[in-house]
């Protein structure tokens, strides 16, 4: 398995949806950059990492690239201060109750499968 880079739910759930009839390479991105990009040959084996402290953003996150990924990653252990100021990352240790819900809510937006 490959995990992807860590993609904050804002980020992902703002961008557009573009796929590259040559290559067939699906890029999600906003103001002309790209903030996730894969190729569906990559799907079995591709993990989406997202990281949130909003059970609805990360939903809607995981949601925008379930078709394109084997699993979905909560990112549960980044000690960065962006993270943790935000309520990501590790912080999300510190509020169990946040994480069960995130977690449940991205079960609830993707596919039994992913």
């Amino acid at each position: 398995l490959v995990w992807s880079p860590e993609t904050v739910d804002r980020a992902i759930v703002g961008c557009e949806r573009a796929v590259d009839s040559k290559t067939g390479v699906i890029s999600y991105h906003r103001e002309g950059r790209p903030n996730f990009t894969c190729h569906p040959v990559e799907k079995p084996y591709l993990i989406y990492q997202v990281s949130s402290a909003n059970p609805e953003l990360a939903a809607q996150a995981a949601s925008k690239v379930a078709q394109y990924v084997a699993g979905i990653d909560l990112n549960c252990d980044c000690p960065k201060l962006f993270s943790t100021s935000g309520g990501m990352g590790v912080a999300l240790l510190s509020t169990p109750d946040l994480l069960c819900d995130i977690l449940k809510a991205i079960r609830a937006a993707v596919p039994p499968q992913v």
